[in-house]
């Protein structure tokens, strides 16, 4: 298995786009994967220096200087599509609304 938790959305979309071929180049099919992605519907979208479309680097917090790149779900589907993506599921977390951060959980399998 592959498991990528919080990690992969640390980069512009290009350099992501490299790690899920990178990935898809070392799995065998059958293999399940599991990442997770920043979802436009975080309250930090659009927070901090923007470096790209999606691609923000935040300058508060810990990990600020570090880019995240926020996906939607069109596009989340566009940079999986060589994967046969067996789960797409929205998670929330943080209960006030100024603080509520999305996740996409994904699991897939190479096909």
């Amino acid at each position: 298995a592959v498991i990528s938790l919080h990690v992969i959305f640390h980069n512009p979309l290009a350099l992501m786009e490299q790690t899920l071929a990178e990935i898809w180049s070392v799995v065998k099919p059958g293999v399940d994967v599991w990442l997770t992605f920043n979802s436009t519907k975080s309250y930090r979208f659009g927070r901090g220096t923007r470096l790209e479309a999606g691609t923000y680097i935040p300058d508060v917090g810990g990990d600020a200087g570090i880019p995240h790149h926020f996906t939607d779900l069109p596009e989340l589907a566009q940079i999986l599509h060589h994967f046969d993506v067996r789960l797409i599921r929205l998670h929330q977390g943080g209960d006030e609304p100024q603080s509520r951060s999305f996740h996409w959980e994904v699991a897939m399998q190479k096909i």
